[in-house]
């Protein structure tokens, strides 16, 4: 894994509608450098005492430095990504944990998925031979023939806290009959986070990478793609998720639409519940979605796309007819 330099981003910085606003996020404004005025469309860099820096996608690119308020959020746009691959930190106001729904996707083979009619089998297989190496030999074997390209993306890319306090796996298992449970998947991820030295416990961190300080799975044995059977499994993580006063980015890369679903629901319900004093002001910044976009029609990478809880008001408002 590459260790690129890190850019430091603050939490919370919302556009003109509320909205939240991260590296990677496409804009839209009004540039003063123009007569005409015209709207200008760029994607968010980084940012500096005056402002958010944004760059736009001209063949010459133009950078700006402007107020978040002076910009809105562009949902769909054709921008190719200037910041997938940047390390992002974002000040840690609070502790964080990060919940990871595992995917038949989330563990690569010399670069190969696992065959999925067999995906159950056949990664139980691996984990077991790698379970006779000694430490150091399967290391240096996890380390030359495993990938996790999107769980690597969510490390490097999201705008997270330079330590994350636990990572929760989650993985299916449903007995021997279904033949694309996710445990052993989720057991292979575990060898690659530390095997590329993403696993540290103590508070003594330097700025190269991400740290997990301890990751724990969290097994869904029932109906994985039925999103009430769901909820009603991953509500028993909340309480352990949530501890200490913690804040909870839920990432949706892998795992079943209702699973991804369920946690996000899951979150966002007991952390009103449970944090009333927070759930009373305009922003709580509790529960933050990470989604990791597929490649564009051109196979090129884009941007992840998050947004915290508190958007979701926004966006309810924006669904509502007359």
């Amino acid at each position: 894994m590459n260790n690129p330099q890190p850019i430091y981003f603050p939490p919370g910085v919302v556009e003109r509608n509320g909205r939240r606003i991260r590296p990677g996020s496409v804009v839209q404004f009004k540039s003063t450098y123009e007569d005409s005025m015209a709207p200008v469309l760029g994607e968010v860099v980084g940012w500096c005492s005056d402002g958010i820096i944004v760059v736009d996608d001209q063949d010459i690119p133009n950078q700006y430095v402007i107020n978040p308020i002076d910009c809105q959020l562009v949902d769909e746009h054709s921008l190719v990504s200037l910041t997938a691959g940047t390390y992002v930190v974002e000040f840690s106001d609070r502790p964080t944990s990060l919940i990871y729904p595992v995917g038949g996707r989330d563990v690569l083979i010399d670069g190969q998925e696992f065959p999925r009619e067999n995906l159950r089998e056949t990664s139980r297989k691996l984990l077991v031979d790698l379970q006779k190496l000694n430490h150091s030999e399967a290391v240096e074997w996890v380390k030359e023939h495993l990938s996790a390209p999107i769980l690597e993306r969510v490390l490097v890319e999201a705008a997270l806290p330079s330590q994350i306090e636990t990572i929760f796996l989650v993985v299916t298992d449903q007995g021997l009959e279904r033949v694309d449970d996710t445990l052993h998947i989720g057991e292979l991820l575990r060898f690659w986070i530390e095997a590329n030295g993403h696993l540290n416990s103590t508070q003594y961190l330097d700025e190269e990478r991400r740290w997990i300080r301890r990751i724990e799975i969290f097994t869904i044995n029932h109906l994985p793609h039925v999103v009430d059977a769901t909820l009603h499994q991953v509500m028993r993580l909340m309480p352990i998720a949530f501890s200490d006063n913690h804040r909870l980015a839920i990432a949706s890369p892998g795992g079943t639409p209702a699973t991804n679903t369920a946690l996000l629901v899951a979150a966002v319900l007991y952390s009103r519940t449970q944090f009333k004093e927070l759930s009373e002001s305009p922003r709580t910044n509790l529960v933050r979605h990470i989604h990791v976009p597929g490649p564009n029609a051109r196979n090129q990478l884009q941007s992840l796309i998050e947004f915290d809880a508190d958007d979701l008001q926004w966006l309810s408002k924006l669904m509502k007819t007359d």
